[in-house]
Formats: structure tokens, C-alpha cells, sequence
């Protein structure tokens, strides 16, 4: 077999994952549109034109760091040059509409091209067979499915991470300076993106050091870990840093943004969500609670495969060493980013499920190695596996598409006069669209002297918000003591939906750190009666 016939298969196998990828994280792209989409804490386009407007400087700073609000303004050009040409209105339902879609856009393409990278890194550490389970494991996350479809920050920053680790990668195997300067580059661009991943790299440069080191003392063995501190490729690396950090962030011209920016991020940006204790049992229920959000993006199956495959990792240190460079991020990530914040949320560790994907991978392609006895039968067990695991990531898909919200907004529009006072329990991101009605009041909270005070209509109640809010008057408006009385309560519900966002909570606790608990609502619609 020549070299070109060998790279055939593997190269169509690879577009096949890369278009299933393309095709699981497009499914339900339109969620929640038009309108302002139901996905929380995705870039609002309102914040962007915001920033345009200052200059995206004179002090301007947002919650996130500036990066993608850069590359957003690019991919909003051809709408910006109709304002700039006809003074269409940025600010109107329709465009915004069309820009939280362009948003969506970017993190899909995004999405499916860390798919590519992953192969790519996996054909940095091992065979072509290896590399494209470890493709297929990442394609097939809950998180990774969700967030490739909405405008949120996380499949950004992480694309930028994953191109950072290919790079970081190819360093270890041959410390040239493109490399060194490719993964700066992309490093800095990951934490000008997000700054939670500034966790990666407080170790990573440490790893690529011990390396060089190593690397040095096979050719001298009297060479010192000074010269592999200190030498031109370091040197010209973190100089890049410097300057590409510096422009990214504008610190130049304006600084005030930038400090402004790092005091809500220390400050009120994350203390307060802090859950654990800083104690020995406080960090060690945080461990298990990171578990149990990892076991729950991949799903039972893929989650063992894959801590059996970190478990043979000691086993793999001839055929495969670089695995080993790849506990490191992951270390890094967890002890000075999750550590630190003493808090956890189930997208945080959609990066390390990425990397055990590599673990897994690496399993799968020995238990199918050419030579192993019951070539069938083991062939037969990683498709059921692999079925089990689409469906499973596929199960957000699902509930997108068929969120309860719909079908509610389409009761309300066949039943309820466009006129009708509806009252709403938390927030409108989290309730169907009512666009077509003249009155609405919004809750933050249910209270019964609210209720009197605004007396509607109708009311319009989240359950699952109102539960965690509002427990002891959402029982009483549950049992119709508070004059009104339930007309509707929906949520989709199908066999097929392998997973539910309450499948994380623990026997103790109300409520969690995700967005997907948003997907498919419980919605009741409640009718006054006195």
C-alpha cells in the first residue's frame, strides 16, 4: 500500500466526524431566535455596538476581556456597512436578531475546527487510528455540543486553548522558535478571550522548560536548567506576550478599562458565586463535584473508557510519552483556576474533557488493533458505544429543538387576548417570547403582595426558577391559594433524552452552576380566578 492509499481512510474518516460535528452542533443553532435567544451569558450584540461606540476604549471594559469582541465586529461588518450606508438601525429587533446568529455562527465554526485540532494533536502523540477516536470522543460532549451553537465565550477561548496545546505539543517533540511563538501567540489569545483559562498556562511553560532541559542533557549531560530558562526562543516568547497582551487588552490607551476590568473579576465577578470552604474537606467536595460534572458531559460509558484509559497511561510512557506532557494543563487548570475561585460549573471542565478524550482515544485504537481475538464483537462494542454517546450528547440537541417554550408560546397565542396583563416569574430569557403581546409585568421574585398589587391576567411561571426563588409562595400558588389557577404546565418529554440537567444534583441542593438547566423548561401558565 503506498503512503497516499494509506492517508485515504483516514482522511475521509476525518471528515466524516468533522461533518457529524458540523451537523450535532448546527442542530438547534436557531434556539431561541429570532429575539434575544434563551442561551444565559452569550455575548449580547447590545454590548458589542456599545463598545463600537466607545471606540471599544475610553475606559470601556465588560465582564469578559476583549479578543472576541473584536473578531465579533469583524463578522458584523456587512451589517455595519448598511448602518454606516442607509442608517439601518443597530439597535432593532431583526438586526439583533441576525447579529446574535452571526454570533452563534463563529462558535460553530469554531466548534468544529478544535474537532480538526484535537486529530491534529492526536497525530502529534500517536497513530492515525488513535487520532480519530480521540477526534470523535471530543465531537460528543453535552457541553461541547451546547456551547458550539450559542455566542457564549467558552468554545472561543477554548479553540484558541486547543491550538495552543497542537503547538505546545510540537515544541516538546523539537523546541523549534515557530512553535514557541505560535503557542504564545495562541495562548495569549485564549486568556484575552476568557480569562479562566490563564489557569492552563502558570504550568505549561514550566513543562516546555523541563523539556528542553531534558532534551539538552542527552546531548550534554553537563548542560545546566539555566540555558533552558534563558535562551532566544523564551526570550523572544514572552516579549511576544508582552506586546501582543498589552494591544489586545488596550492597555495603552486605555488603561482605566483594563484595571477596571481586573477589579470585577477579582472582586465582585467571582466572589460571590464562592461555595466551598478554603479547608481540606471544602477543596475535597469540590474534587468529587468536579468528577460528577465531568462523568455527566461525556456520559457513564465514555467516562470510564476514558479514566481507564488515564489509569494505563503508565503503561503507554514508551509508545506514547507525550501523554504524559498532557496531565499538565489539565493540573494547572485545576489548581490555580478552579482551586482559586472555590467554585465550579460544569462548562469549567469542558477543556479537560477534551484532554481525556486523548486517553480515550488511545484505548480505543489498542482494543482494535489488528491481531486481538474477536474482531467483530469488539468492533460491535465501540459502535454501541459510540451510538450510546451520540444519542447522549445528542439529547440537548432534542430539547433545544423541542423546548417547551414553543409550544407554550403557541397555546398563549391561539388562547390569550393580545390585550390580556400576563405576569412574569424571573427572567424573560428564561420564559417563552411574547413579542405579540401589548402588556407584560416582570417578577423578579413571586410575592403574594406583588400579585395583589399587579393583579394579571395571567401569570407566566418558570417552575424550575420559581422553585429555587420563590419555594414557599410558588407551593401556594401550586395549590391555587393565591386566586389563581393552573390552565397549562408543559415540558417536553421524550424517551430518547438520555440525560437531565437533574442528574448532577445532589439529595441537598437546589440548584447548580450550568446553563443547561435553561434547555426545555418546565413552563405552567396560571389563570386569575378571584
Amino acid at each position: 500500500m503506498t503512503e497516499t492509499q494509506g492517508k485515504e481512510p483516514a482522511s475521509r474518516a476525518l471528515l466524516l466526524i468533522l461533518l457529524l460535528s458540523l451537523l450535532m452542533n448546527g442542530v438547534g443553532i436557531w434556539w431561541g431566535l429570532p429575539g434575544s435567544g434563551w442561551a444565559p451569558d452569550e455575548v449580547a450584540p447590545s454590548r458589542v455596538i456599545a463598545g463600537l461606540e466607545q471606540g471599544l476604549s475610553q475606559g470601556w471594559y465588560v465582564k469578559y476581556p476583549p479578543l472576541h469582541f473584536y473578531l465579533l465586529t469583524l463578522a458584523y461588518l456587512p451589517i455595519l456597512a448598511l448602518h454606516w450606508l442607509t442608517g439601518l438601525d443597530l439597535h432593532g429587533y431583526q438586526v439583533n436578531t441576525v447579529f446574535f446568529f452571526i454570533g452563534r455562527c463563529l462558535s460553530l465554526l469554531m466548534g468544529t475546527s478544535i474537532v480538526y485540532i484535537v486529530y491534529r494533536c492526536g497525530r502529534e502523540i500517536f497513530d492515525r487510528r488513535a487520532a480519530l477516536f480521540t477526534a470523535l470522543i471530543s465531537a460528543l460532549s453535552v457541553p461541547f455540543v451546547y456551547y458550539s451553537k450559542t455566542a457564549n465565550l467558552e468554545i472561543p477561548f477554548i479553540f484558541w486553548f486547543m491550538l495552543s496545546l497542537w503547538f505546545y505539543l510540537r515544541i516538546l517533540k523539537a523546541h523549534r522558535l515557530a512553535d514557541y511563538l505560535l503557542f504564545t501567540a495562541a495562548a495569549v489569545f485564549s486568556v484575552c478571550t476568557k480569562d479562566q483559562a490563564y489557569g492552563f498556562y502558570v504550568l505549561m511553560p514550566l513543562g516546555i522548560i523541563l523539556s528542553a532541559h531534558l532534551r539538552r542533557r542527552k546531548e550534554d549531560g553537563r548542560a545546566g536548567i539555566m540555558a533552558s530558562v534563558f535562551n532566544r526562543r523564551t526570550i523572544l516568547s514572552l516579549a511576544l506576550a508582552v506586546v501582543l497582551f498589552v494591544l489586545i487588552q488596550n492597555i495603552l490607551f486605555s488603561p482605566g478599562g483594563f484595571l477596571g476590568h481586573v477589579r470585577f473579576i477579582t472582586g465582585p465577578g467571582s466572589q460571590r458565586f464562592q461555595v466551598y470552604e478554603n479547608t481540606l474537606s471544602g477543596h475535597a467536595g469540590m474534587l468529587w463535584s468536579s468528577l460528577r460534572y465531568i462523568r455527566f458531559s461525556v456520559g457513564w460509558p465514555m467516562f470510564l473508557l476514558c479514566a481507564l484509559g488515564l489509569a494505563a497511561l503508565f503503561r503507554a510512557r514508551k509508545e506514547a510519552p507525550l501523554l504524559f506532557w498532557l496531565l499538565l494543563p489539565g493540573l494547572s487548570y485545576y489548581i490555580f483556576f478552579i482551586s482559586v475561585i472555590r467554585y465550579n460549573c460544569v462548562r469549567f471542565f469542558l477543556p479537560l474533557c477534551l484532554t481525556l478524550a486523548f486517553f480515550g482515544g488511545r484505548l480505543l485504537a489498542g482494543f482494535l488493533a489488528p491481531g486481538r481475538r474477536l474482531p467483530g464483537l469488539r468492533i460491535a462494542a465501540v459502535v454501541l458505544l459510540f451510538l450510546y454517546t451520540g444519542l447522549y450528547a445528542s439529547s440537548g440537541n432534542i430539547q433545544m429543538v423541542f423546548d417547551a417554550r414553543y409550544k407554550v408560546e403557541r397555546s398563549l397565542e391561539r388562547n390569550i387576548a393580545p390585550d390580556a396583563l400576563i405576569g412574569l416569574v424571573g427572567s424573560r430569557m428564561y420564559l417563552p417570547r411574547l413579542e405579540s403581546f401589548e402588556i407584560t409585568r416582570r417578577m423578579k421574585t413571586l410575592t403574594r403582595r406583588t400579585l395583589q398589587r399587579l393583579k394579571p391576567d395571567y401569570l407566566l411561571v418558570n417552575s424550575d426558577f420559581a422553585r429555587i426563588n420563590s419555594e414557599k409562595v410558588y407551593d401556594r400558588l401550586r395549590r391555587e391559594k393565591l386566586g389563581y389557577r393552573l390552565v397549562l404546565r408543559y415540558r417536553f418529554e421524550s424517551p430518547w433524552l438520555l440525560w437531565s440537567y437533574r442528574d448532577i444534583y445532589r439529595n441537598d441542593q437546589k440548584w447548580i452552576f450550568t446553563n443547561l438547566d435553561k434547555i426545555n423548561p418546565e413552563v405552567e401558565i396560571y389563570e386569575r380566578i378571584d
